[in-house]
């Protein structure tokens, strides 16, 4: 599902107005014939900065299954799902921002990004459009972390009857002898999880090589077992993960 949306950012809205609230003040001396040079050019730096985020006025953003987009003016980021660490909705000076944090901080930001300094590095806040809330909150609902337990069981199970129609490898030794043990395996090294006596075994992908060769000491199996079901998994590729999807 993609979601796409355009409407005044309320950041760059804030900071030129504050930029023309303080420029007006500087002119009050002027007013008095007491203006310095020094004010002046104070003034002109204000008026350019307000003139600059006029320019900047209009931001866009878009949900897509790949990841989030946003556009303002000629600046364009764009955060890929899988970098992800943590996604929340926030309420900031009257709007309703999605905020996402990173494990490694991104390379430019803007005030809009960083909700005029309220943010800390490695976030960036995106504003999204009043009536498009909802839809945002079910998207992450729905692609939250599911049920990995019962996942990894139709998995488990969907392997064990692909192994059942492979042919036997010799006189009363089948594949479907093979050992199967699944994990949840996280890719993003930076996901925080609270377990509480996990039913399924956990780990992240740096453990996984260490934690398969110390199952495989643990569970003997016959060498020519193993390898033939190796061999049928790699020369049956496609049907692999036909029949896994």
């Amino acid at each position: 599902m993609t979601l796409a949306w355009s409407l005044t950012d309320r950041m760059n809205r804030i900071w030129m107005s504050f930029c023309l609230v303080l420029a007006s003040a500087g002119m009050i001396p002027f007013l008095l014939d007491r203006m310095s040079v020094l004010m002046m050019v104070a003034v002109g730096l204000l008026l350019v900065q307000a003139w600059h985020h006029s320019r900047m006025r209009t931001v866009t953003v878009t949900l897509d299954p790949v990841g989030i987009t946003k556009q303002l003016a000629h600046r364009t980021w764009v955060v890929r799902w899988a970098d992800v660490v943590s996604a929340r909705l926030v309420t900031c000076w009257g709007s309703t921002q999605l905020v996402i944090r990173t494990a490694e901080p991104l390379a430019g930001w803007s005030f809009s990004d960083r909700l005029l300094g309220r943010l800390p590095r490695g976030t960036r806040a995106a504003q999204v459009d009043p009536g498009q809330v909802d839809q945002v909150r079910a998207i992450f609902a729905r692609e939250g972390v599911g049920n990995p337990p019962t996942e990894l069981a139709e998995q488990e199970r969907k392997m064990r009857d692909y192994l059942a129609k492979a042919p036997p490898v010799s006189a009363g030794v089948a594949l479907t002898q093979v050992p199967i043990e699944g994990a949840v395996l996280f890719l993003n090294a930076e996901t925080v999880l609270d377990l509480d006596d996990p039913t399924a075994t956990v780990l992240r992908a740096d453990q996984l090589k260490e934690h398969v060769r110390k199952r495989s000491r643990e569970v003997k199996q016959q060498a020519t077992l193993m390898t033939a079901a190796a061999d049928y998994l790699q020369s049956n590729n496609a049907a692999t993960a036909a029949e896994l999807a």
